[in-house]
């Protein structure tokens, strides 16, 4: 069993979770996905996405280092990997270089 009617997706629910978390106490994603129940792998991934969003516009950290410690399991899917280093390219070209290249040696 997947999804409760009317509770929406995995991911709304990790971006709901988000909004009602406040700015600096994150959700736990996997208490979020085990919720969830028996859900696909893509569905897993877009939940995983959507809390990397919520992580990366709040300042927090949504690299894929850690959501291999967070979600060890999750984050040795290849679905999961390419999306959240797809995600990660795009908000660090927004970033300065410096910063970046700082996360790179740390």
């Amino acid at each position: 069993m997947s999804q409760s009617a009317g509770q929406g997706s995995p991911a709304d629910r990790v971006r709901l979770a988000w909004e009602r978390s406040g700015k600096d106490n994150p959700p736990d994603l996997a208490a979020l996905l085990a919720a969830a129940g028996d859900i696909s792998p893509s569905t897993r991934t877009d939940a995983i996405v959507a809390d990397a969003e919520e992580r990366w516009t709040r300042g927090f950290v949504a690299t894929v280092e850690h959501y291999k410690r967070a979600l060890p399991a999750d984050a040795e899917d290849p679905q999961t990997i390419r999306a959240l280093l797809m995600l990660e390219a795009t908000r660090r070209r927004q970033e300065d270089a410096e910063r970046v290249q700082h996360d790179l040696k740390a």
